[in-house]
């Protein structure tokens, strides 16, 4: 089993992603396991309504490039409210090492998963950075 179902219960997490297929997917997806999933495709309103409790996720999942924000500055705004969250990034794109490494060290992401993945793998990623 990937996931214990037990464990997803009390999780919140929040997805930002431009494209509204995939967060569709990856919502219905964490919902089947009973965590509760605030998802947006405009990252600005995403922030905002992180901003109004940002004690309240668990795990933040957001895309590395979207039109309205990048997935950098969005992230960097997220730790200015909340330096502990856990952060995971998507992408459809290779990043560059640089990005990778700049996400990683400056902005502590803890993964970069590459678009498409299968559902094993993105449901394992969140495991891992769920924690226990």
């Amino acid at each position: 089993m990937f996931f214990d179902m037990e464990q997803s219960g009390t999780k919140s997490i929040l997805i930002v992603d431009d494209e509204r297929d995939i967060l569709t997917v990856i919502e219905q997806m964490l919902e089947e396991l009973n965590m509760t999933v605030d998802s947006f495709t405009d990252p600005k309103k995403a922030l905002e309504s992180f901003r109004i409790n940002p004690t309240k996720y668990d795990l933040i999942i957001s895309d590395f490039r979207m039109p309205q924000m990048s997935g950098l500055d969005f992230i960097y705004n997220i730790r200015q409210l909340n330096p502990t969250v856990n952060v995971v990034v998507m992408s459809a794109f290779d990043p560059t090492k640089g990005e990778i490494d700049s996400a990683k060290s400056q902005l502590r992401v803890s993964e970069i998963i590459t678009k498409p993945f299968n559902f094993a793998q993105f449901l394992n990623v969140v495991r891992r950075n769920l924690g226990p």
